[in-house]
């Protein structure tokens, strides 16, 4: 089974001096630069934090620099005042690290981040990773990732809507089928025994098939695959961490719209 593991330290966030460079010709180019904020506060084991890492789009074509900018501003919920990245980002960290109700924050620290970095790019794409992580108190913090993609061509983002229908048996069959690679596991029955009851549609002579996410936000990968992620508990039990499933692309082109196949 693949393990997540999340690590939160400072010193591994990209410096907001360092410039992402797109790599990559023709239409749509754009450069990256990061920023980054943080803050902590306490003693000893109360030592409370918060980090913000965000890559704001800084030039290049404009189309597709308004596109990648409105969506971080968006998803990040915030309020961006022209180019002035450094100054949201660390709105950002203080907006995180506001201190959080949690009856075990009392007994330590408590650590909030937030990191969104470009994860490839070809002739036709970019893709974005991000990371929320929280910790609170308690066994363990969550996590929560989030994955976009922008077509170069005309800053389009590969969502949901690329999909002809996402209620279709068609897709619910594929994320089922490449789920196993998830779990490594070779049979649908194994398969099942990995997931919560809840998850499951249908059941009739054994042709189930597995709910999609409640925030359904597929992105593309640097492989070319259509990435279906779910949440913690969605669907598994916290120890399976966010589950996925990686679409092949010669697979998902069929039940994709013909605005969605131009991404590939």
């Amino acid at each position: 089974m693949k393990k997540t593991i999340i690590t939160i330290m400072t010193a591994a966030l990209v410096a907001s001096s360092v410039l992402v460079s797109s790599c990559c010709g023709g239409s749509g180019d754009v450069k990256f630069k990061n920023f980054r904020d943080s803050i902590a506060d306490g003693k000893g084991d109360k030592v409370s934090f918060a980090v913000a890492s965000i890559d704001f789009p800084v030039k290049g074509d404009k189309v597709l620099v308004n596109s990648i900018t409105d969506w971080i501003v968006m998803y990040t919920q915030g309020n961006l005042d022209g180019d002035k990245y450094k100054k949201y980002v660390s709105d950002v960290c203080r907006r995180i690290f506001a201190a959080p109700e949690s009856a075990n924050v009392g007994f330590g620290g408590y650590e909030n981040s937030f990191e969104l970095h470009k994860s490839f790019e070809n002739s036709k794409l970019i893709t974005m990773l991000g990371l929320s992580y929280t910790y609170l108190g308690g066994a363990h913090g969550v996590h929560k990732s989030v994955g976009v993609t922008f077509r170069k061509s005309d800053g389009k983002v590969f969502g949901k809507e690329m999909i002809a229908d996402c209620n279709s048996a068609e897709l619910k069959k594929l994320v089922k089928k490449y789920m196993m690679e998830y779990f490594d596991v070779n049979d649908y029955e194994s398969l099942r025994k990995n997931l919560f009851d809840e998850a499951i549609e249908g059941d009739q002579n054994g042709d189930w098939t597995v709910k999609l996410p409640g925030s359904f936000l597929p992105y593309i990968d640097e492989e070319g695959r259509v990435v279906v992620m779910y949440g913690l508990y969605e669907i598994a039990p916290y120890a399976c961490g966010e589950v996925e499933a990686y679409i092949p692309a010669e697979e998902i082109l069929p039940l994709l719209t013909e605005d969605g196949k131009m991404f590939f």
